[in-house]
């Protein structure tokens, strides 16, 4: 018999209305058509992804024994996201998607540290805490892949993290 112990829950879909989010599958790729946001005009940026962790971590006893179950997953938002008309080339999307690439590396990192929590009683605190440490994390993993890129712009640099990202997703989810 299974008795919920807890259930904690970040959901960032209830943060944003109009379309639905794209879940990061692994197989999909962006395109321009999936960037329906209004550009923003306080910017010199040419696109903008907006992407976000999910998770649901839940616990209950079996036997005698407490057990965490949990689900990550990487969202991509059409109505946040934008592209300013006239700057949709390839290697402009390649980097956005790469963004999205990045979230999804970051919910495979969240889901390896959630597999530290010891079991107890009350797990929130540190679930949250665990969170906001990978949040932070991936916050500046995409500064600075921006900076490092030049936002798309150091095609060397672009490839690279192309690379690096790509290794890292196939060992994450391989």
């Amino acid at each position: 018999m299974k008795f919920i112990l807890a259930l904690l829950s970040f959901s960032v879909m209830f943060l944003f209305q109009g379309d639905a989010p794209i879940l990061w599958d692994g197989v999909g790729h962006l395109t321009w058509d999936d960037f329906r946001g209004a550009p923003e005009m306080d910017t010199d940026a040419a696109a903008t992804t907006v992407s976000a962790l999910s998770y649901n971590f839940q616990g209950y006893i079996q036997g005698n024994e407490l057990v965490y179950v949990y689900d990550v997953k990487a969202y991509f938002f059409p109505d946040k996201s934008w592209v300013r008309p006239g700057m949709q080339d390839e290697e402009l999307l390649l980097h956005e998607q790469l963004h999205f690439d990045i979230t999804a590396w970051y919910a495979s990192k969240l889901r390896k540290a959630f597999d530290t929590i010891t079991p107890s009683a009350d797990p929130e605190e540190k679930v949250r805490a665990v969170y906001k440490q990978i949040q932070g994390e991936l916050d500046s993993v995409q500064l600075r892949y921006d900076k490092q890129t030049d936002y798309s712009r150091n095609t060397r640099e672009q490839l690279l993290w192309q690379s690096r990202i790509k290794a890292y997703l196939n060992r994450a989810y391989d």
